[in-house]
Formats: structure tokens, C-alpha cells, sequence
């Protein structure tokens, strides 16, 4: 655990890609897929990062150089909520987020980064309990590695060693960022601190989705304990998610 002045030395920084050309697409997405994940991101991502006990934290959002206004004008009704920063690219990879974090890094030793993906929430105690963990040093990960999925037919557990949660801890001279490469090596870059407990994160399994699915159907939750998980986050996520992913 941190001793009371480490979070002294140590930026936060939160990082999610929203409609980027990433895995090595050139096709911008269409506008279906926006408005889907624009409402995801608006009842899911959104409130969840608005409503972290711990706000010591910066947020940088990729979005593709051709988003659509309409999508944007939503966008900076979010922002007008709790800041991000809109990064405009025209496609992405790990070395865009290593580049660009240089310049919103603000004089501490180190960096802490945090990957979340645009249609996913956090646990509202996330960030504080990140810190609890974090000790600086050599470069590490930090993985929280229970949560949920939750698709139209129930809540599952998830047990996730190296998830799209991770965090990376480092000094802040050319930092790699947890972007720095695919979640699941993360241990390819540095040794990963694991943290217990229960329903850290949140993944929505829908149509959209590129990478995932509901990973054990035999871990679907009783009603009762689906909803006591569900507690950990916010009511906008929790209302959002019983009202129309669950059917």
C-alpha cells in the first residue's frame, strides 16, 4: 500500500479511444456504429468516470479526425460535465499515445495511466483504491482483475489477469503508457500487480463489440447478487444497464 505522500509524486492519466482507425483499418466507422457508441459512452463510460470518488485525474479521448458534428456537438455536452480532452488523429497506435502524452504531462516524476474503452465502466472507487496500490519505482502494472459482463440474458463474473483496465505506473521521461501495447501482453513490458475483489469493471457485451464476448455463460449471476455487484457503480450506469441491455 502508498504511503501518505506518494500520490504527491505521481500524474494520473485517463486514456480511451472513441472512434478511431486502429488494428489496421482505414475505414472510418459508420454512422450506426457512432451513434451506438456515442450512447454507449454517454450511460456506460461517461457517467462512470464522472462519478469516481477520486477526480485527481486527467482524461484524453481519441477521436478520428473526420467525426461527424453531430457526434462531436454530444460529445462536448459531456465535456461541459467533467472535462476530457478531445485528441483529433487520423489513425492510432501505441505510438500516438506515447508521442502526445508528452504534452500533458505536468512536472511530476512519474505517470500513472489507465486504459478504459469507450463502451465500458469502472467501479466508483476504482481510482481511489488504484492509488491505494500504486508504489513508484521501476515500471509496473497495477490490474484489477474481477468484474462483470453484462449481456441481454444476465451479469457474469469475469476473472481477467492482464484486462482493458491495466495501469501503468512509470517515470515520466518518455513514458510507453499502458497503450503501449495489447492488454492481454502486458506482461511482455513489466510485472503486473494483481489486485482482489469483486465487480471493479464493467464490459457490455453488444452487436458492436470487436473484441469481446461473454467469456463464461456458466458464471451468470442469481438476480440478487447481480444486483448487489452492480451497487459498485454508478445509478446512471446501473439504471442504464437494467433498462436496455438486459432483457
Amino acid at each position: 500500500m502508498q504511503s501518505p505522500d506518494v500520490a504527491f509524486t505521481f500524474q494520473h492519466i485517463l486514456l480511451t479511444r472513441f472512434n478511431v482507425r486502429a488494428f489496421g483499418s482505414h475505414v472510418a466507422p459508420s454512422m450506426s456504429w457512432l451513434l451506438h457508441r456515442t450512447d454507449l459512452f454517454e450511460n456506460v463510460c461517461f457517467p462512470s468516470v464522472a462519478s469516481q470518488t477520486d477526480q485527481t485525474f486527467s482524461w484524453i479521448v481519441w477521436v478520428d479526425l473526420e467525426t461527424p458534428s453531430p457526434i462531436l456537438r454530444r460529445l462536448d455536452v459531456l465535456r461541459r460535465q467533467r472535462y476530457f480532452d478531445l485528441s483529433f488523429v487520423p489513425a492510432f497506435d501505441e505510438g500516438v499515445a506515447a508521442h502526445q502524452i508528452r504534452d500533458y504531462l505536468t512536472g511530476f516524476p512519474y505517470v500513472l495511466t489507465t486504459r478504459l474503452d469507450n463502451d465500458d465502466a469502472l467501479a466508483t472507487d476504482y481510482f481511489r483504491t488504484l492509488k491505494c496500490h500504486i508504489v513508484p519505482g521501476t515500471r509496473s502494472w497495477v490490474n484489477f482483475d474481477h468484474g462483470l459482463q453484462v449481456g441481454p440474458h444476465g451479469v457474469y463474473r469475469l476473472y481477467r489477469s492482464s484486462n482493458a483496465f491495466i495501469s501503468l505506473i512509470e517515470r515520466s521521461i518518455s513514458p510507453k503508457t499502458a497503450m503501449c501495447v495489447k492488454h492481454s501482453k502486458a506482461a511482455s513490458v513489466a510485472p503486473i500487480m494483481h489486485v482482489d475483489g469483486n465487480a471493479w469493471w464493467l464490459q457490455v457485451i453488444h452487436g458492436g463489440n470487436l473484441m469481446n464476448y461473454i467469456n463464461r455463460p456458466s458464471k451468470r449471476l442469481a438476480w440478487n447478487k447481480a444486483a448487489a455487484l452492480m451497487g459498485k457503480f454508478c445509478k446512471q450506469v446501473t439504471a442504464y444497464v437494467m433498462d436496455n441491455i438486459l432483457t
